[in-house]
């Protein structure tokens, strides 16, 4: 019997995301290439979905230009064309839950203001930035963090700063930090930048 991943991970979604600002350039095209092979390695689906979230940078006619590049080097995809700016009212329901449950921040700081670790640079956390400021929303963070990728094994940072990897090391005694459970703690010194939506 053949346990490869292609016959146990038949659930398995692969997806690109290009941005409708042009044509697909070759990066994007070498990205999607290694998606594309990652679904199909794993006997799952490949789904192309469009990055629509910023309108000013859209250029007419790219989606049409994305695809048919696509489809000229084979790669096709799974199911319908999806639209990022389709799912907007479930993002915004996540977004008014994390902000419920105290994980996320309003942040003023733009690329110049954040530190050298990519957080928060002003100490946006303390203070009482109203929803009508134009502002970022960020994710507090442990100062401490362990996480498992996928490719490259067991990771230990710290306020963003890359302490280990050890891609063979899987061990169960390495703990595992679950991400967005539980109640945050004031006492968290890290607030790293994990999106950044502009309101």
């Amino acid at each position: 019997m053949n346990n490869s991943p292609a016959d146990t991970e038949s659930n398995y979604r692969g997806r690109f995301a290009p941005s409708p600002t042009g044509p697909l350039h070759s990066g994007s095209l070498v990205a999607a290439l290694a998606s594309f092979l990652d679904a199909r390695h794993h006997n799952g689906k490949w789904q192309l979905r469009i990055d629509d979230i910023d309108p000013p940078r859209a250029v007419a006619g790219s989606i049409d230009a994305i695809t048919e590049a696509l489809v000229a080097h084979g790669l096709i995809w799974d199911g319908p064309i999806l639209c990022q700016s389709q799912s907007s009212p479930q993002y915004n329901s996540a977004l008014d839950q994390l902000i419920a449950s105290g994980w996320l921040f309003r942040c003023l700081c733009t690329r110049a203001t954040l530190d050298a670790s990519g957080g928060c640079g002003q100490h946006c956390q303390e203070q009482n930035i109203s929803a009508e400021t134009p502002h970022s929303l960020r994710v507090k963070a442990e100062p401490d963090a362990v996480h498992r990728d996928r490719d490259l094994g067991v990771r230990f940072e710290r306020c963003g700063e890359n302490l280990a990897s050890d891609r063979h090391n899987q061990s169960p005694s390495v703990p595992s930090v679950p991400f967005l459970t539980g109640k945050p703690s004031a006492s968290r010194e890290c607030y790293r930048l994990e999106w950044s939506l502009v309101y």
